[in-house]
């Protein structure tokens, strides 16, 4: 009885020996990624493709296959058997949708249609929405709050498809990411590092960090694209891991592309609020030359409008800290969070109560005009040169970024001997 079948036929030039197996053991894209692995790492295979849910694998190799060495690699990847090992005799479309390759292909793969990408436009979209719906609610149109947005949904979304199917999501990306390729383990924790980066970018912790670690992951990401592409290798893309069957396209490269550019975008600078924009609703044209200090009060002590000593009061209540900003971008980031949460307002219930916990005092050559805010009651009270001159509903979005000031300030203060 001999121990292999084959058949042979010719492409350009080359032999090629095309076989059908029957493989039991398989029961989910994990257990089809690791078979793929055990397939594609025989010597002389070039395509492999694998369709777990009919124990299937069809396999082109430039040299004869022997059904002992196929089933030692198999059982080698898992508890997995060669039931069945049959020439294909006809060259037959792919089995299992977007074939999975190793090495290069004998002819370039053809472009997958659009509906193969259609779940992953429609996540994009989906993402694109939200990030739309988040700038409309918060009147915040600045390209970089957009773009934060956006790819803090991007990572979150991404991250969770990979966890979905860890393991196959790791044989898969294995397949063409440079880093995986050569540092053991970091397939496994790459969902956990977009995941990380998913939650910087919605809290905008560390955006500097954030951006780098982004631009060189995505720009690694895109090489490794690249080449795959330039050796019209038809593998599956890994970007939502295993649970969709997406395959490696030009798509993929503008995606990693994309990413890799809006986080070096920002890294320059170009997406940050002009220094310059005005800002209508504190009155304010130009905001360069401006001191600005943020302070937090004393809420729950009722003011003292005729203490003696005025030093430590704003208007009669208690100052608790003080915070000056440095001009510039620290300054500019208070005033345009200030000024989007004056214009939109609260849209609930008007509460008639006024206890402001923080303080924004800002000194130009002509006036200084004090702002005191009661996040709590959404209220706050805008003062020019001691006098009350408007009060009004307030958002809360900027109470981050105050609170956030303070705490810096506090941590940078020298310690008292």
């Amino acid at each position: 009885m001999p121990s292999r079948i084959e058949v042979t036929y010719f492409i350009k030039g080359y032999s090629v020996h095309r076989y059908l197996l029957s493989i039991g053991g398989m029961r989910c894209g994990a257990c089809s990624a690791k078979v793929h692995s055990a397939l594609s790492s025989l010597e002389s295979v070039q395509v492999v493709e694998v369709d777990h849910e009919r124990d299937l694998a069809f396999v082109s190799a430039t040299a004869v296959l022997h059904k002992q060495e196929v089933q030692l690699n198999l059982s080698q990847a898992g508890d997995f058997s060669l039931k069945e090992m049959n020439a294909d005799e006809e060259p037959s479309p792919p089995i299992g949708g977007v074939p999975l390759t190793t090495g290069e292909s004998d002819s370039s793969p053809e472009e997958p249609p659009s509906q193969s990408l259609f779940p992953l436009f429609l996540i994009v979209g989906y993402i694109f929405t939200v990030t739309f719906l988040i700038a409309w609610s918060n009147s915040e149109w600045s390209m970089d709050s957009m773009m934060r947005h956006f790819m803090a949904g991007f990572f979150l979304v991404f991250s969770f498809f990979k966890f979905l199917d860890a393991p196959g999501f790791a044989s898969a990306f294995k397949m063409y990411d440079p880093l995986a390729k050569a540092i053991p383990g970091w397939s496994w924790i790459y969902p956990y590092i977009e995941l990380m980066l998913g939650v910087a970018y919605m809290m905008s912790w560390q955006p500097f960090a954030t951006n780098v670690t982004t631009l060189v992951l995505m720009s690694v990401g895109g090489v490794g694209v690249l080449q795959s592409l330039l050796q019209k290798r038809t593998i599956r893309c890994a970007c939502l891991g295993t649970a969709l069957n997406l395959p490696m396209t030009k798509v993929t490269l503008v995606e990693n592309g994309t990413m890799a550019a809006m986080a070096a975008f920002m890294l320059a600078g170009c997406a940050a609020p002009m220094l310059n924009a005005p800002l209508a609703s504190l009155g304010i044209e130009d905001a360069t030359s401006l001191q600005v200090s943020v302070m937090a009060l004393d809420g729950d002590t009722y003011p003292d409008m005729g203490a003696s000593d005025q030093e430590n009061l704003m208007h009669g209540w208690t100052i608790l800290q003080v915070c000056s900003l440095d001009q510039g971008p620290p300054s500019i980031q208070v005033l345009r969070a200030l000024n989007s949460d004056i214009a939109q307002g609260h849209a609930g219930i008007p509460v008639d109560c006024f206890q402001p916990r923080h303080a924004v005092r800002i000194q130009s050559q002509d006036a200084v005009k004090e702002y005191l805010i009661c996040f709590q009651c959404h209220n706050f009270q805008c003062w020019v040169d001691g006098s009350l001159v408007s009060s009004g509903s307030i958002s809360n979005h900027s109470e981050e970024i105050l609170n956030s000031a303070i705490t810096s300030c506090a941590q940078d203060a020298p310690e008292e001997s």
